[in-house]
């Protein structure tokens, strides 16, 4: 079964919905709802309001309603500003979702390694915005087109199955980005999970279900070539995603692109360099034009066209990576150290007890000014963090160092955090704690510097955190030991007193057991008088036993 053809776009529809909107939210009475590049999209792509209309079945004011709760969640979310950098590094290191390459029809494909993800309510929101940065991110690198999904579920099991983040994956597909996804291939559903896909399957619509298909070993190869899929899937493709990217390493897309790009142009020059043009070019130039030396090598110039080296182009794409971070940042005021970003690493692990230990680092302040600086550091979540000292002077090329401690808890948030360093000139004595703060209160807002730095929470390598997990595990499993130890002596001489009082108590049930044969024997006489009967005396026991009951003188 094919996906359904999706209908070509009517202007006059995207027109009158584009209309509504504008007619409902205009600039003044949108009350920053929007974020504006969204509504900027609005007025300008087709696609993305066809989308809409697709949803809501050609109905304008349904299409109206599904397509300003998308907005608002968007600007809620953040979606247009997200970046890779924006996620935590597990988020990014582990490779559950990722481009690369594209199906039989053309269509770029997002890969999603179920098996990779584990349930975990903790990170439930990063792995959310995750999944919408890249479908935003392809449906604006490809826009009106559709993009294929493979959910790939080999070696997946009930612990990789988040219900949450299933139903946030619904409803984006469905609501959040319209029409982006042509096809969701589920490749290998273990059969032990059927009964979770009867649940999913209700809260999918029956428009959204004819784009769903179930694929199992080589069946994938009808839809996607074996250029593009990997070995377990019997393709050729052995790429597996790295974060951070090394430095040599381009995509493969666009490898392609520029050598293709760059072996036309050297052929196009090649060509005119065949058959040269009479020029006033000195003696010393190569024919078909001047020539550069760039770095050793020379540049082809072509007419007006200059062509540069295969070389040059290579090193011009690497120094367009991310400038490095600040170390240093010179205010007015201050020097401050680090300079744009707070920056923390795991504490070493302590064998007596790793769980107790506290990430920290030091944010160093030196005034550089031939006045007394009064400092104050804020930040947006005070809870996650202890600021020793916290505010206070610095005097004339003076520093201070101010120690900064990461508390437990959920230490992936830290990338969304902030620090605000504030600065002014202290022009009276401060003596307490307290005539600071209330000096602070009275200083003019246009007196007061401000350094704003964002933070960042490195996480261990896998092998860096396996090995904790080992330290740890060994460490409580040697306290269990430990306690075993102490409750196995413990029953061992609980054991003993039990035998010894088990013994004691059969010694005694014996003795009490043979002092009544030899009564009933008439070997001990009930009043005292102990000894073997006499010679011939022929009592047995029942007269005995009578003679003593009736208290009948022997």
């Amino acid at each position: 079964m094919s996906a359904p053809e999706r209908p070509p776009i009517n202007k006059d529809e995207v027109e009158d919905l584009r209309r509504l909107f504008f007619d409902k939210y205009s600039a003044d009475e949108g009350g920053g709802i929007f974020d504006d590049r969204d509504i900027d999209r609005v007025r300008a792509d087709d696609n993305y309001l066809h989308g809409f209309l697709m949803i809501g079945k050609m109905n304008k004011q349904d299409a109206l309603t599904k397509m300003v709760d998308a907005l608002k969640w968007r600007k809620e979310w953040g979606i247009n500003d997200l970046t890779f950098e924006a996620f935590p590094d597990w988020a990014l290191q582990i490779g559950g979702l990722y481009s690369r390459g594209k199906d039989k029809v053309g269509r770029k494909i997002l890969w999603f390694k179920v098996a990779t993800h584990k349930k975990d309510a903790s990170r439930a929101e990063w792995v959310k915005k995750y999944i919408a940065f890249w479908l935003d991110k392809l449906h604006k690198e490809n826009p009106g087109e559709n993009i294929v999904l493979v959910e790939d579920m080999t070696n997946a099991g009930l612990a990789n199955m988040d219900m949450d983040v299933i139903g946030f994956l619904i409803k984006c597909l469905e609501l959040r980005f319209p029409a982006v996804v042509g096809m969701l291939y589920v490749y290998n559903m273990p059969w032990y999970l059927n009964a979770i896909w009867k649940i999913i399957e209700k809260l999918l619509s029956e428009e959204s279900k004819a784009h769903i298909k179930f694929l199992f070993g080589d069946d994938v190869q009808q839809y996607v070539s074996k250029d593009h899929l990997p070995p377990h899937m019997g393709g050729t493709d052995t790429y597996q995603w790295v974060w951070p990217p090394p430095d040599n390493e381009d995509s493969v897309e666009e490898i392609s692109i520029l050598q293709n790009t760059m072996d036309e142009t050297f052929e196009q020059a090649s060509d005119n360099l065949s058959s040269p043009a009479p020029s006033d070019s000195p003696p010393d130039s190569p024919p078909g034009g001047s020539g550069d030396v760039v770095n050793g090598t020379e540049a082809v110039t072509n007419g007006d066209v200059r062509i540069p080296p295969k070389n040059q182009v290579v090193k011009k794409r690497k120094s367009a990576k991310k400038s490095k971070i600040k170390d240093v940042a010179r205010g007015p005021l201050l020097t401050i150290r680090p300079g744009e970003q707070l920056t923390f690493n795991p504490a070493p692990v302590r064998d007596e007890d790793p769980s107790t230990v506290d990430p920290s680092l030091v944010l160093s302040l030196t005034n550089t000014t031939d006045k007394k600086i009064a400092y104050k550091v804020k930040t947006t979540t005070p809870d996650r963090y202890r600021v020793r000292p916290s505010a206070g002077p610095i005097n004339p090329g003076a520093s201070i160092n101010i120690t900064i401690t990461l508390l437990s808890g959920n230490q992936e948030e830290v990338a969304k955090d902030k620090f605000l360093i504030l600065s002014t000139e202290l022009g009276e004595v401060i003596r307490t704690p307290a005539e600071l703060s209330n000096y602070w209160r009275r200083v003019p807002r246009g007196n007061i510097v401000e350094h704003r730095m964002r933070c960042q929470y490195n996480l261990p390598s896998i092998q860096e955190m396996e090995f904790k997990w080992i330290r740890e595990h060994m460490l409580a499993m040697s306290k269990n030991l430990e306690t075993v130890k102490a409750h196995s002596a413990s029953l061992e001489s609980r054991t003993y007193r039990l035998q010894m009082i088990l013994r004691i108590q059969l010694f005694c049930i014996f003795v009490l057991t043979l002092v009544c044969g030899m009564w009933l024997m008439g070997w001990i006489d009930v009043d005292g008088v102990e000894g073997v009967c006499p010679a011939g005396q022929q009592s047995n026991a029942a007269e005995h036993y009578t003679k003593v009951f009736n208290h009948t003188p022997v």
